[in-house]
């Protein structure tokens, strides 16, 4: 992959040479109102390139950094989680089992429990 790169930026790199030596020709800049610069056609042509490519480029970047930082974060928590250690559910405690009060049908009124059933005896 690394030579596949260098190949490509070394071709890039001689087309570039060459359309500098083709456009080697002085020009005058306006740069403010009044104030000229006189440059090569070349460097104003890969300094607006430069102008034009730089800012999307280090949006690129920063989101690219961002986003390779999540994914480390969330690589960290699931590496955690696995090798978090396992443990058991706490046991259940006595269980309160409530004795339903009876009612009367008739009058709808709930019959008092003998003193026996209220204390558990």
């Amino acid at each position: 992959m690394q030579t596949l790169r260098t190949i490509i930026w070394s071709i890039i790199s001689v087309i570039m040479a060459i359309f500098a030596i083709a456009n080697w020709r002085p020009v005058s800049v306006s740069v403010w109102p009044g104030q000229t610069a006189d440059t090569q056609l070349a460097v104003v042509i890969f300094g607006s390139f430069l102008i034009g490519f730089l800012p999307p480029f280090l949006v690129y970047a920063a989101t690219k950094w961002r986003t390779r930082r999540t994914i480390e974060q969330q690589a960290q928590v699931i590496s955690d989680l696995r090798t978090a250690p396992v443990t058991p559910p706490a046991p259940a405690g006595p269980q309160v089992v409530h004795t339903p009060v009876d009612v009367d049908p008739v009058t709808g009124t709930a019959d008092t429990l003998p003193p026996d059933r209220t204390t558990g005896l």
